[in-house]
């Protein structure tokens, strides 16, 4: 097709890799993604016709490709250049972790299968670089040559980078599919009192704070605390919060 000919062309253009590379990253991406729900005799018929509406698909899981590919690429910088720098402040106490720090933090063990390496990367991404070296016996040449390493080991595994978000992004989602699953039937039961959402609310509070927060609710701290007494109206808005993020999540599923 013309359409992921050109795409290929544009996402090998974008991630600096060869025509061959970008193809079977695009035709996996639409294989696990955006096709998965075509069976062989649609997806046929669409090609032959060139149909509108295979070529979007396509042109949509270029563009989600290349931002996962993004993605990996800020995380393989954050376990080196940008996070190196980080350490102890002026009064020679260490910063407060960053979420972005934490997250560098917990891919460690997936990108390293030494385990030495994976206490040198844990170690400069919270203590700093003085600290390291410090720690682990370094001149400045040993730790600039460890670094450059950890670097290239970073840029040549960068696909274990893209699988391990893939696979967060999947937990984070079936968490968050499991809490508005449970919601569902909460409602859908005729005996559902509102102590028994003030009680949901309260097992599920660090979900629903956020959403609330971000809301148009009125009165989010009796939402929040005492659903019981909080205005029918805000009650309503914040069922259908709940049934928005349902419905986001199962459109996601279905691309």
């Amino acid at each position: 097709m013309p359409q992921f000919q050109a795409n290929c062309k544009a996402l090998a253009g974008e991630l600096h890799i060869s025509l061959a590379d970008a193809q079977q990253e695009l035709v996996l991406e639409l294989i696990e993604h955006r096709l998965m729900d075509w069976d062989e005799q649609k997806l046929t018929i669409a090609i032959e016709t060139e149909a509108p509406e295979l070529g979007w698909r396509v042109h949509y899981a270029r563009k989600d490709v290349a931002r996962r590919k993004h993605h990996a690429d800020q995380a393989e910088h954050e376990l080196t250049e940008q996070i190196v720098l980080s350490g102890p402040n002026q009064s020679g106490q260490s910063e407060m972790v960053s979420p972005d720090i934490t997250r560098a933090l917990d891919m460690a063990p997936s990108m390293f299968s030494n385990h030495q390496t994976q206490q040198w990367v844990q170690s400069l991404l919270t203590n700093g670089k003085q600290d390291t070296m410090l720690a682990f016996g370094q001149s400045d040449r040993q730790f600039n040559n460890k670094l450059r390493n950890v670097a290239a080991y970073c840029n040549s595994h960068r696909n274990r980078s893209v699988s391990y978000q893939r696979q967060e992004q999947a937990q984070h989602q079936a968490k968050e599919l499991a809490i508005l699953e449970n919601w569902n039937q909460l409602m859908a039961d005729e005996d559902t009192t509102d102590l028994d959402i003030a009680l949901w609310i309260k097992v599920h509070r660090r979900y629903v704070e956020p959403l609330v927060n971000k809301s148009l609710i009125r009165y989010q701290g009796l939402v929040m605390n005492d659903f019981c007494r909080a205005p029918n109206l805000d009650k309503y808005r914040f069922a259908n919060i709940l049934a928005h993020c349902y419905e986001q999540i199962q459109r996601g599923n279905e691309k």
